[in-house]
């Protein structure tokens, strides 16, 4: 088993998007693109996907923090040495050599957030 941090990707240059919602809890098992939080910054509200499948073994962001691109979201173990689609394509006989060489711990900077807007910007008065 390997322990990947995942970390706020770029998330379009917003500095301190507060985590309105945290998706997951120590011990769920996530999948691929599963969402792990939700930012909102002061024009829209992002859902941060995981990028690897695995089980949560550490939360590290909380309701009401303020997060940038970069920072650590959840510690996830994983079954093998891949991260995102390598470990989506499953495993053959050499993989199993590669994962016994790879690092106990590895990070993982996740791919882009989905967005959406927030209710105050999404409503328009007419």
């Amino acid at each position: 088993m390997v322990k990947e941090t995942l970390k706020v990707p770029d998330i379009g240059g917003a500095e301190d998007a507060e985590v309105i919602e945290v998706s997951v809890a120590v011990g769920d098992s996530i999948e691929l693109e599963q969402s792990l939080i939700v930012l909102e910054s002061d024009k829209a509200s992002m859902e941060i996907p995981a990028e690897v499948a695995g089980t949560v073994v550490e939360v590290l962001a909380k309701e009401g923090d303020n997060l940038k691109e970069g920072d650590p979201i959840v510690v996830v173990e994983t079954a093998g040495a891949g991260s995102g689609a390598a470990s989506a394509a499953g495993s053959s006989a050499g993989a199993g050599a590669s994962a016994a060489a790879s690092p106990a711990v590895s990070t993982t900077t996740m791919g882009s957030p989905s967005l959406r807007l927030s209710p105050s910007l999404a409503s328009t008065s007419t």
